[in-house]
């Protein structure tokens, strides 16, 4: 979350939002069709009519021609807010495409994408207009990549190769529960993000240890940096003030400080308490008066993997917060062959049953080792 205005650090514009309007086509063919986005090819065509379902029935045979395909996504005549123009830097961030993509800006080249796990950043300062930009990302397949990739080997790999020189999602190459889909697209937010002097990326905690009612902790601070300078700190945990100051390093660095809380609320997992979660405030105030505030939830507790001699060899058990946890859990796939259709509605009774079944599974994201 940001303050956004001239003396901000940093502004950020979602292009895929309810109100940017993208179209797709298969490349080389005229038609141009409607999409949702974030999303999938294969959604977009069950969406436009085009392929059936492939998760029905024998669908799947009928539609492997879709990962056989190039296809272009499109953002036509968009307008980039003036608080993005403002600043010194602006770049085109795309959280999430799968996978193997070229980008374009206003019939500028500005990269290529070959992993569905990372983030690109791509500069286009100069490049975006205040209005009528057109965005386009070109979609080649991903088996036709993995083939050429492996033709270029000395060496052939074990197994099915074709998944294992590709960096995207591996069910989508097929699994025992599920069919072979090699899809692409979108699958995160693209955002416009324009910074100045320094980019405030993400800042995360951890808990050291735990000791007569005080938690030991420490929080890291991301962040891009365009001189140097000085920076405060001012961090807000559930209600604990912390203030800290450090020089800004030009490039990319973390700024990490120690912090002690007082009578904490501990996370707990499934069946050993409450998973309590603080709510956690970091701003960031360069000497020249632009600031950023970022916010995020926290827990605050302790894990430690037991090996120890004992009677049988060696313990292999865990403790969360000092005490003996017996871990138990579930083969969880994706509720989906399209993660796009997962919402909190659909996935929710299936989130539900680990605990219901008294499986003591948690979420990683919501807690803090």
């Amino acid at each position: 979350m940001n303050t956004l205005s001239a003396q901000s650090l940093s502004a950020k514009q979602n292009l895929t939002s309810p109100f940017m309007t993208w179209v797709f086509n298969e490349q080389g063919k005229s038609e141009i069709m409607s999409c949702a986005v974030p999303g999938n090819v294969h959604r977009d065509l069950v969406l436009n009519k085009k392929i059936a379902d492939p998760l029905i029935g024998t669908n799947e045979n009928d539609v492997q021609w879709v990962g056989e395909k190039s296809w272009e996504y499109t953002l036509n005549d968009f307008v980039c807010e003036p608080n993005i123009l403002l600043h010194d830097k602006i770049e085109l961030r795309l959280n999430g495409i799968d996978t193997y993509a070229k980008v374009f800006l206003n019939d500028f080249f500005l990269g290529e994408t070959n992993n569905a796990f990372v983030q690109f950043d791509f500069d286009v300062k100069g490049k975006i207009l205040p209005k009528g930009n057109k965005l386009r990302i070109v979609f080649s397949p991903a088996e036709a990549y993995a083939k050429q990739k492996l033709s270029e080997r000395i060496l052939p790999l074990p197994g099915d190769s074709i998944r294992a020189v590709c960096r995207k999602p591996q069910y989508h190459f097929g699994w025992d529960w599920g069919p072979k889909l090699v899809t692409c697209g979108i699958t995160k937010n693209i955002e416009l993000v324009g910074h100045t002097d320094m980019l405030f990326e993400t800042f995360g905690v951890e808990t050291l240890s735990l000791n007569e009612g005080k938690a030991q902790m420490r929080a890291h601070i991301h962040y891009r940096a365009d001189k140097e300078e000085k920076v405060s700190v001012a961090f807000n945990f559930g209600g604990q003030i912390f203030k800290e100051e450090f020089v800004s390093r030009v490039g990319e660095h973390d700024f990490i400080f120690p912090f002690e809380l007082n009578e904490p609320k501990l996370w707990w997992p499934n069946e050993a308490g409450t998973p309590f979660m603080y709510l956690v405030q970091c701003t960031l105030q360069t000497a020249s008066g632009k600031a950023n505030t970022r916010v995020m939830k926290a827990g605050v507790r302790t894990i430690e993997l037991v090996n120890k001699p004992d009677e049988f060899g060696e313990s292999f058990y865990f403790k969360v917060n000092g005490k003996s946890i017996f871990m138990k859990g579930a083969n969880y796939i994706p509720e989906d062959g399209f993660l796009p259709r997962v919402t909190t509605t659909t996935a929710g009774p299936r989130a539900s049953q680990p605990r219901s079944t008294s499986s003591s599974t948690e979420s990683r994201e919501a807690s803090t080792s």
